[in-house]
C-alpha cells in the first residue's frame, strides 16, 4: 500500500529561503510531526504541480535523512503555506479543488476589510471589533473627529506601510510611519491629509481603523497574537499566544519592524489584568472568531490573530494572519508551543486524509 502523503505548498520566495536555509519555516519540524501518524510529507510550489499526470515535482527527505527533489504522486490533501497574490494562482488552486484535492488555508491573502465585515455580521462578535472602513475622502473626513486612527495597507503588510495619525494641534496632524528602518513624524495640515496619506501609502488599496488605547509596556504599546489551529479530530483549538511589543517611539509591535516578543506572564505582571484572565478572555474570542470565520472561509484551519488589549482590559480584535508567523513563539522561547504550531496543521492533514481515503473506499465498493 502506498504511503499517504501530505502536501505543503510553498509561495517561490519561501521555496528559494528554505533551500537557502534562511526561512522561518522549519521543515524538519512537519516530517517530526508527520512520523507519528504514518504518513509522508512533501514541499512544493504550484509551479511543480503537473495535473496531466497527477504528480508534483517535490521536496522531500530520503530514509538517510537527505533532502532530495523528486516527482510524486500529487498529493490528495495540501496545506497552504503561500500568500499569493490576486489573479496569479487562483485558478490553479481552483483547478486542484475541481479535482477533488483539499487544500486548507486554500486562500492566504484575504482583503482586512472583507474579514472585518465577516465578523461584524455576527452581533455578539461585534463588540471586539475597532470601527474599520475603506480610505477614501469621504471617509477620512468623518475619521477627522477623532484623536487618532491609523491608516493600513487591505492585504499583507507585516507592518509595512502602516500610519498612525494623531492631532497635535488644531487643524494639524501628526502622522508617524516607517520608513527604511527609522520612525518618521510628519506634521500635516487638514487641508493636504488626503494628498498626504495617498502618497506615503504609495496609492494602495487601504483601510482606515480606529485606534485602540492600548496597554503598553515600558512605554510602547503591545499586542498579543493568538495561534488558533485545527486539531488531528478536526477541532479548532488555541495552540498558544505571545506578545509583541513596540519598539520605543513606534506604533507597530511586528517583529519585522523592530517589535520584540514576550510571554504573557511577562506582559501581565502586576496589572489588574492577570496573564491568566487575558488568556482566558482571548482564548474565548479567539475560538468564537475562527469558528464564525470557517463557516464563510472552507477548510479555514491554520490562522493566527493579532488581539490588542485595551488599558479597561477589553479586547479587540486587530487582524487575521492566514500564513501565521509562527517563529513568534521560538522568539519568546517558547519551543513547546513552537513544535505543536507544526504538529496540529499536520495532524489536521492526517484527520483528512483518512476522510478523503475513506469516502473513495465507501465510493468503490
Amino acid at each position: 500500500m502506498r504511503e499517504q502523503m501530505l502536501g505543503v505548498l510553498f509561495s517561490d520566495r519561501d521555496w528559494k529561503s528554505i533551500w537557502d536555509r534562511t526561512s522561518s519555516e522549519d521543515v524538519d519540524l512537519y516530517v517530526d510531526a508527520a512520523a507519528p501518524h504514518g504518513i509522508g510529507v512533501c514541499f512544493f510550489r504550484i509551479r511543480d504541480i503537473d495535473l496531466k499526470t497527477r504528480t508534483v515535482l517535490a521536496m522531500t527527505k530520503s530514509n538517510s535523512g537527505a533532502w532530495q527533489v523528486r516527482r510524486v504522486p500529487l498529493p490528495t490533501v495540501m496545506h497552504n503555506r503561500a500568500v499569493h497574490r490576486i489573479n496569479t494562482t487562483e485558478g490553479s488552486l481552483r483547478e486542484l479543488r475541481r479535482r477533488g484535492v483539499i487544500v486548507y488555508n486554500y486562500w492566504n491573502n484575504f482583503s482586512k476589510l472583507a474579514i472585518y465585515r465577516k465578523i461584524r455580521r455576527s452581533r455578539a462578535l461585534a463588540r471586539y471589533l475597532p470601527h474599520t472602513c475603506r480610505f477614501t475622502q469621504d471617509n477620512l473626513r468623518k475619521y477627522l473627529r477623532l484623536q487618532s486612527f491609523f491608516v493600513k495597507p487591505d492585504r499583507g503588510s507585516v507592518g509595512k506601510g502602516i500610519v498612525k495619525v494623531e492631532r497635535c494641534a488644531p487643524g494639524v496632524w501628526c502622522a508617524t510611519r516607517h520608513q527604511n528602518g527609522v520612525t518618521v513624524t510628519d506634521r500635516v495640515e487638514t487641508s493636504r491629509l488626503y494628498p498626504y496619506l495617498r502618497r506615503v501609502t504609495g496609492g494602495v488599496w487601504c483601510i482606515l481603523q480606529r485606534s485602540i488605547d492600548l496597554l503598553t509596556h515600558d512605554g510602547s504599546p503591545f499586542d498579543v497574537r493568538v495561534s488558533v489551529q485545527r486539531d488531528g479530530a478536526g477541532r479548532w483549538q488555541v495552540t498558544g499566544m505571545v506578545g509583541k511589543v513596540a519598539r520605543k517611539g513606534s506604533h507597530v509591535s511586528n517583529v519585522y519592524q523592530g517589535g520584540t516578543v514576550m510571554r504573557l506572564h511577562d506582559l501581565f505582571t502586576g496589572r489588574p489584568v492577570t496573564s491568566s484572565s487575558a488568556e482566558r478572555m482571548l482564548s474565548k474570542a479567539a475560538l468564537r472568531i475562527a469558528r464564525h470565520l470557517a463557516r464563510a472561509l472552507p477548510h479555514l484551519a491554520d490562522v493566527g490573530f493579532d488581539f490588542g488589549v485595551a488599558r479597561s482590559g477589553r479586547p479587540y480584535f486587530i487582524e487575521m494572519n492566514c500564513r501565521d508567523q509562527r517563529y513568534s513563539f521560538k522568539l519568546a522561547g517558547m519551543m513547546t508551543t513552537f513544535r505543536r504550531t507544526y504538529e496540529n496543521p499536520v495532524a489536521y492533514g492526517k484527520y483528512l486524509l483518512t476522510a478523503s481515503a475513506g469516502r473513495r473506499s465507501s465510493r468503490t465498493r
